[in-house]
Parts: structure tokens; sequence; C-alpha cells
């Protein structure tokens, strides 16, 4: 019977992974918002973290320079593991990831500083889903350059501004739709 049930499940495993594999690659199912995945890599990513904090502090007597040089590298070392993990994961966690690094009164400067990117080099969207976003909003088609000459990032900075001397026009600032699905899924108890 155990085997049996053990064959199902494998079997079963095996269809989904497969199907997800198979739907990722033909454009039908983007990986990165799947919340076990997202989850995952955010427990994988804090059991990291802990475990290099263990070890790396291991045996090294608290308050000598070795100690205070050992924990400003682990400290540096985590800082970038949680940047990347805020890069994969996107949409909240890239939130999450600006507020952290703005924190710096309470979080040690290695954290902060690592984390303070997020606000002006966090992952792009292409133009390709800038345009979607923009058809469905808007229902129409509109041509923009390819490559922007201002972006804007709503509350972080004014509508007009200045590049190289020169004014620029007014930046138009959209919401993707990536961060909205994937902050559903990252609330508690989201399916």
């Amino acid at each position: 019977m155990a085997r049996r049930i053990f064959k199902l499940a494998s079997v079963t495993s095996t269809v989904l992974v497969a199907s997800g594999i198979y739907l990722d690659k033909a454009g039908y199912l983007n990986m990165n918002d799947v919340s076990g995945i997202r989850a995952g890599r955010a427990v994988f990513t804090t059991a990291v973290i802990a475990y290099d904090y263990l070890t790396s502090l291991w045996g090294v007597t608290y308050g000598t320079e070795d100690y205070w040089d050992v924990k400003s590298k682990v400290h540096l070392r985590s800082a970038e593991r949680l940047r990347d993990l805020c890069c994969a994961n996107r949409g909240t966690y890239i939130k999450v990831g600006q507020h952290l690094g703005a924190l710096d009164y309470l979080l040690p400067e290695e954290y902060t500083s690592t984390l303070k990117i997020l606000h002006s080099q966090a992952p792009q969207s292409s133009m390709q889903e800038i345009q979607q976003v923009i058809r469905e909003d808007l229902g129409k088609e509109r041509k923009y350059p390819n490559k922007p000459a201002f972006v804007r990032r709503q509350s972080h900075s004014p509508l007009n501004s200045k590049k190289g001397g020169k004014r620029v026009s007014p930046a138009m600032a959209i919401q993707t739709s990536g961060p909205q699905k994937s902050s559903f899924r990252d609330k508690p108890g989201a399916v």
C-alpha cells in the first residue's frame, strides 16, 4: 500500500513539475509568480544567512578586533544575499528591501548601503511589459521610445527633472501587472 502511494505521489509530482517547466518555457506561466517558489527562496536565503552567522562567528572571541571584522564581513554577505532575494522575488520584496535600506538608524551600515541601491537600481520592466500594461489600462496602443529618458518612481522624484542640464518632459508612472499579482501572493493566507 505504501509503495502504491509513493509511486502515485512520484508520478504526480513529476507530471506537475514537467507541466510547470513546459508552461514556463512556453510563456504561459512565470515561475517567479508561484508563491511556493518565492517562499522557498525566502526560507532558503534566511537559513543560509543564519548558518553563515552561526558558523562564521563560532569560536571568535566577542569584542576583539577579529570579531568585529568577521561580523562586518558576514553582515555584507548577508545583505547581498537579501538584496539578491529581493530582486529575484520582486514585488513586495523589493518594497521591503527599500524600506530596510532606509533604516540606517537601526540596521548595520553594511545592510543599509547594500539595500539602498534598490531605490535607484531595482529590476526594471521591459518596454514590452510597459506597453502591455498601457494597452490593458487604456484599451489602445501607444508608441513610446524604447529607452525612456527619465524614470520616475511614485513619491521618489519630481515629475519634472533635469538630465545633463536640460529639462526633460514629465514622466509617466505606471503600476506594472507583476507587483499586483505577486503582492497578492505575498499576503498571509493567499493561495
